[in-house]
């Protein structure tokens, strides 16, 4: 019961958020690659549309790897583009550098939906980002949880752990940390305080 067992079977939209301009950005997953979706590098494929306030698709765009990619949290950012999160377990095409089984991915896209870089973050084990935050030195905090206790994770504390990292505004690694007990701890989502810290939920069974 350590493990996220993700359930893929058809299309799903999993994060949205209304934009600036008063319409809306919309990312899931597709196995698709006809209709509204450009392409697909195989298995299930990240999908991102922007949609106007009255919902027509402005442009769609999808990437990953030739296995199976989810996103879990989608946020605009202060440019006017986007920043994504979710998970992987392809090692090839735009998910190249996966540590091991799935790991945490975090893509920052322009206005347009270009890719500007991307993260994979990870160790050996599970690893999964379930939320993404924006923080006020126009960085970035990655929230989810992890098993692993080497790459990307300074240590386990047994079982799947609290795992956070802090990115700067390109996406390098400022610092990570892990919380947890001995059984199973996964951190959910997160939000910005008013001191400039966060604050985190999720489960814990430990």
């Amino acid at each position: 019961v350590g493990s996220y067992q993700r359930m893929v079977a058809i299309p799903k939209a999993l994060a949205v958020e209304q934009t600036m301009d008063g319409g809306y950005i919309v990312a899931g997953f597709s196995y698709s690659m006809d209709g509204d979706l450009p392409l697909n590098q195989g298995g299930a494929d990240v999908w991102v549309m922007e949609l106007d306030i009255n919902g027509a698709i402005e442009w769609s765009t999808t990437f990953g790897g030739s296995k199976d990619e989810e996103p879990h949290a989608i946020k605009q950012t202060p440019d006017g583009g986007y920043i994504i999160a979710g998970q992987t377990d392809s090692e090839d095409e735009m998910m190249y550098g996966n540590h091991g089984q799935v790991d945490a991915w975090v893509i920052k896209m322009d206005s347009l939906g270009s890719v500007e870089w991307k993260r994979i973050l990870g160790g050996s084990k599970w690893d999964i980002a379930w939320d993404v935050l924006l923080t006020g030195d126009n960085g970035f905090l990655v929230v989810g949880k992890s098993e692993s206790s080497d790459g990307d994770v300074t240590e386990n504390r047994g079982g799947p752990d609290y795992w956070v990292v802090k990115l700067n505004s390109i996406g390098l690694k400022e610092w990570r940390k892990t919380y947890g007990g001995g059984s199973v701890d996964i951190a959910y989502s997160g939000c910005n305080t008013n001191d400039g810290g966060f604050i985190i939920a999720g489960s814990s069974s430990s």
